[in-house]
């Protein structure tokens, strides 16, 4: 769908205020490189990149504390500056399908099940972007192994990175057009 000329100026309008999260220049050049490296950030210009890392807000967690939750609704993405997460789902979680009228997916699981170690995350890592994309639950479990800091970009500055200013690229386009 072509984007209209109010699309374009609201979404430059939310692009020119300042989102006042404070990062030194290494930091914000580190996520450049990372969020060019995505493929969910391939089709952007360096400039909706540039746009886009001031708005990342840093959060840091404790050793053992939950960040997302299986189950929880996805409205953001990470990166993971530094330490380990650990990535889990219930032994016996389900992803159920809604019907076709419905958005997203259910996880279904018993009570007590114990966590099933799915796999970790370190340093550079960029995870959650297709709940956030796709709008659906979360999948997994992500848990601070250590003390970490992560970095968070939310749904609503990666749609309106997308729409302002997106390079053009017809199969991603196509991609994204259900969302």
């Amino acid at each position: 769908p072509m984007r209209t000329s109010a699309q374009k100026k609201g979404a430059s309008a939310f692009l020119t205020r300042n989102p006042n999260h404070k990062k030194d220049r290494a930091t914000a050049h580190w996520l450049l490189r990372i969020l060019a490296s995505q493929p969910l950030f391939v089709a952007f210009t360096v400039r909706s990149l540039e746009v886009a890392v001031p708005w990342m807000v840093a959060r840091r967690l404790q050793e053992n504390e939950v960040l997302l939750e299986a189950g929880s609704e996805g409205d953001c993405m990470f990166v993971l500056e530094e330490g380990l997460l650990e990535i889990s789902t219930p032994s016996d979680t389900k992803v159920a399908q809604p019907p076709s009228d419905e958005a997203g997916s259910a996880i279904i699981r018993r009570k007590n099940s114990r966590p099933r170690v799915i796999g970790a995350l370190t340093p550079g890592d960029a995870f959650g972007e297709l709940a956030m994309l796709y709008s659906t639950r979360r999948l997994s479990t992500v848990t601070a192994r250590e003390a970490c800091t992560v970095w968070r970009l939310d749904r609503d500055v990666y749609r309106v990175l997308m729409l302002a200013d997106m390079a053009p690229n017809d199969a991603l386009r196509k991609l994204l057009e259900p969302i």
